[in-house]
């Protein structure tokens, strides 16, 4: 008599067990708070590529508006503000990686189940994964040139704007990372107030994320 068996690798158990993983990734990512499918999540998710083929995603950043507006009757024809957009190509390419049992008689002399370690173990892994690449492009961290650190796009440095600077390094007297002193150079409430600053005066200004129902900017520490 024939029986149907599926092994410990079979395919349809991975996929089943691939969909449970990412929700467990994302579950222990740092940057999950701040993800979302809306336009005003301080990260946006695209999704397009979930509903056809496709090797990147075209981005469209819309930036704040800051024009005075037209007060009482005055004429508003002719003082209109024209919306400032940005667009970006995302690359997208796949990143793997696995956890291979030595078959049957080795999960049966331990006292543990090496899939569910496994799962749990990849999950660590993709969710450190995914936090590192994100905060190397927020950051603008070129000195990472592996792109399986970055989440398959190359970093861009932190440009300059007119008459101010976007990286500001402990008390705005050094001028690159390795001139930091951790005795002297220290985080302060002052340097957030100027951060925050800077993105209200930019050109063009950088719109505050939707956060808890409140439009805020985003500081990682």
């Amino acid at each position: 008599m024939a029986t149907t068996q599926y092994g410990v690798n079979a395919n349809e158990a991975v996929k089943l067990w691939s969909r449970d993983l990412w929700v467990e990734t994302m579950k222990l990512t740092t940057m999950a708070p701040l993800m979302g499918s809306s336009k005003d999540s301080a990260l946006v998710v695209k999704e397009e590529l979930q509903k056809g083929a496709g090797d990147r995603v075209r981005v469209t950043l819309r930036m704040q508006l800051g024009g005075a507006g037209v007060e009482g009757d005055n004429t508003l024809e002719g003082n209109e503000e024209a919306l400032v957009t940005h667009t970006d190509d995302l690359l997208i390419n796949q990143l793997r990686h696995a956890v291979r049992s030595d078959g049957e008689m080795t999960e049966e002399r331990i006292h543990f189940s090496i899939r569910n370690e496994a799962k749990d173990g990849l999950a660590d892994w993709w969710a450190d994964r995914i936090d590192t690449a994100l905060i190397n492009q927020l950051a603008g961290n070129t000195d990472q040139t592996d792109t399986k650190f970055t989440g398959h796009n190359a970093t861009l440095a932190p440009t300059s704007a007119t008459g101010n600077t976007r990286i500001i390094y402990g008390d705005a007297t050094d001028t690159t990372e390795a001139s930091l002193s951790s005795g002297t150079d220290t985080l302060s409430l002052t340097y957030i107030d100027r951060l925050i600053n800077l993105a209200k005066i930019a050109t063009p200004r950088i719109r505050p994320a939707l956060i808890g129902g409140q439009r805020l900017y985003c500081l990682l520490v």
